[in-house]
């Protein structure tokens, strides 16, 4: 899959999946996809104390193509922030997957990633800055703010991305354009996966369409986590 999607040129393709294990049979060609498609961003969960919580990057991955899918969850259980920049526990920055997909594509266009050598410290790509989650802001009061965080603005089309499944690129199913200079993100969204959120910043998600109730009152509406 990934040779094929890098044969119609994307501008960076995010790897929301785990894969740090390197005992596989086939691993030898998964680690020469990684070194042969130098905008591949892998992804790791790093920002847990207990050390046992976290799950390693694929380990043929150097840092800097390698962000975070560690999540902030509000108190009701949901999901409304979303953190750029954190220090782990043994003081190491790192990145999320998302601003190193910005990262990454807007780089092709010229425009310049900064941010300081604190979490905390503005981000910003060219002359336009992220805007920091405060303990105050909107309607939260004294809440944790700790690294950068963001206000998440989810996009509330009732499709707001084109979904192709492993099936479709094996098979070569799809329109060229719909890969070439994009952003392209792979993911997993079986139910065995458990990777979904709560929110209720948007009416209708793919997950809820899929359960058949994408037009209910319920306000609890579940979003897939890639």
């Amino acid at each position: 899959m990934l040779s094929i999607l890098h044969t119609y040129k994307p501008r960076v393709i995010g790897l929301d999946l785990f894969k740090d294990k390197d005992s596989n049979s086939n691993r030898a060609d998964f680690a020469l996809a990684l070194r042969e498609n130098p905008n591949i961003i892998g992804v790791e969960v790093a920002l847990n104390q207990k050390r046992t919580f976290n799950v390693k990057p694929p380990p043929e991955l150097p840092p800097e193509r390698v962000g975070f899918a560690d999540v902030i969850v509000d108190p009701d259980g949901k999901l409304r922030r979303s953190l750029m920049a954190s220090k782990t526990y043994t003081g190491k920055l790192k990145y999320s997957l998302p601003l190193r997909l910005a990262q990454f594509y807007l780089r092709e266009q010229g425009i310049v990633f900064h941010h300081g050598s604190r979490s905390y410290d503005p981000i910003g790509f060219g002359s336009s800055q992220l805007v920091r989650f405060l303990p105050n802001s909107g309607g939260y009061v004294a809440t944790d703010a700790n690294g950068f965080q963001i206000l998440l603005n989810f996009r509330s089309d009732p499709e707001p991305f084109r979904i192709l499944s492993l099936k479709d690129v094996l098979t070569k199913k799809f329109n060229p354009n719909w890969i070439s200079d994009r952003v392209v993100i792979i993911g997993m969204t079986a139910s065995s996966i458990k990777d979904r959120f709560i929110t209720s910043a948007v009416k209708r998600t793919f997950y809820t369409k899929d359960l058949g109730f994408e037009n209910s009152a319920n306000q609890y509406q579940w979003i897939y986590g890639v």
